[in-house]
């Protein structure tokens, strides 16, 4: 998949780049789909899952010009929040404003950071 050559390239760059010592792959369907690996072994070693009360979603995808029933059946297309944390190191909870989000990404840095 064009996902999986794209990350696949990606991570390849970095590997190269001795001084990089984190890389972020933006994978939504992560625990849908491995399109984060290569030969059957991930490209990451931990996994970071942000997650939004289902009101949140719905509200986002309509601002972003999804009906409700449209949002509605591409959030049940996916896999429960409850298999998203199953695989997660690390929980961000997006339930407020980007300030707020903000603010738990700076704190979780420090946690992420120590990973390296």
């Amino acid at each position: 998949p064009l996902y999986s050559s794209a990350a696949s390239d990606v991570y390849k760059r970095q590997l190269q780049d001795q001084s990089t010592k984190v890389v972020i792959l933006d994978m939504a369907v992560l625990v849908e789909k491995p399109l984060a690996q290569i030969d059957g072994k991930p490209l990451y070693s931990k996994v970071i899952v942000v997650e939004a009360p289902i009101e949140h979603r719905l509200s986002r995808l309509k601002l972003r010009g999804h009906t409700e029933e449209d949002a509605l059946a591409r959030i049940q297309s996916q896999v429960t929040d409850e298999k998203r944390r199953e695989i997660a190191d690390l929980v961000i909870v997006n339930d407020g404003s980007l300030e707020q989000l903000r603010a738990q990404v700076s704190t979780y840095w420090e946690i992420i950071t120590q990973w390296m």
